[in-house]
């Protein structure tokens, strides 16, 4: 096996017939590149170049063997670069950006199992309502909700949430039916700034659905802050169902009226950019997929 820097060399200084210009094509200075020239002579025991002070020319067994490599060591080289950065890709962060309410909720759950199928990979997670631009602002994935914009990127529409209405246990008592959210103004509703009113609940079992008006909402632009005030009793609210499963093990959160869904209008996407992508990206995208309840093109 010969050191693939000799072979580099000798391709460089056959394709220009000059040391100097290999040197200045290559970037490896000239006295390098000749003693490099000289090694492989040595080893191969034969004279590739013809040397006198005013040309380069390369023997027949140069021209001979300049024919032979020359495609094979490109091959060579592009494969090599290839892993290289195949490598410096997989060990990389992947950057994922998400808006609160599912970055807050789902997105935990989701990066857990994914780890359990991929102990080594890396995360840095961007949670923020304002749409980043995923060139500029260098993001791999993310995941955005309601109609997008036309921008050229590629995108996966996602199941949308089991939304549950939930409360701290200590204000369960006060409910036994989805009407009495509109009987209750001294326990409010906590509700995201563009949610709408009424609420409408849906039956499990006959489809059928309820529009609540609550008695009294506090709004808030910031689903941390909502979550948080349910967990503290401070009101009553929806969040993911399985979000709420998590927390009734820790006796923060307990669900109401189980046999009613809230209808979540707007769509879930999973968004990254066209064109060709490394293997870390594309392997979190189809376990997404396949992993997000109901996924679909």
């Amino acid at each position: 096996m010969y050191d693939l820097n000799l072979l580099q060399s000798f391709v460089a200084v056959a394709e220009q017939l000059s040391i100097s210009k290999a040197a200045r094509k290559t970037g490896v200075p000239s006295s390098t590149l000749s003693r490099r020239l000289e090694k492989l002579e040595e080893s191969l025991a034969l004279k590739l170049i013809h040397r006198n002070t005013r040309s380069l020319g390369l023997s027949p067994e140069g021209e001979q063997l300049y024919l032979s490599i020359r495609a094979d060591l490109e091959n060579i080289v592009f494969k090599t670069k290839n892993i290289e950065l195949q490598s410096h890709e997989s060990h990389r962060p992947l950057r994922i950006s998400a808006p609160h309410f599912w970055g807050c909720t789902e997105l935990p759950w989701l990066l857990k199992k994914y780890l359990q199928l991929n102990p080594l990979a890396n995360f840095e997670v961007l949670i923020d309502d304002q749409e980043l631009d995923l060139l500029q602002d260098n993001i791999d994935v993310c995941f955005r909700i309601g109609t997008l914009k036309n921008s050229g990127l590629i995108c996966k529409k996602l199941a949308a949430p089991r939304l549950k209405l939930c409360c701290h246990p200590s204000l369960l008592h006060h409910f036994s039916h989805p009407q009495d959210l509109e009987k209750v103004p001294t326990i409010p509703f906590l509700l995201h700034q563009g949610s709408r009113v009424p609420l409408r609940l849906q039956h499990e079992l006959d489809g059928t659905t309820l529009a609540i008006k609550p008695a009294r909402i506090i709004r808030s632009n910031n689903y941390p802050f909502l979550s948080e005030a349910l967990q503290n009793g401070m009101g009553v609210g929806y969040l993911p169902e399985d979000f709420i499963r998590s927390r009734a093990s820790y006796g923060s959160l307990r669900g109401l009226f189980s046999e009613y869904s809230v209808s979540f209008r707007k769509k879930i996407y999973v968004v990254f950019p066209s064109g060709p992508l490394n293997p870390a990206v594309r392997t979190f995208i189809d376990f997404v997929s396949q992993n997000y309840p109901r996924a679909q093109l």
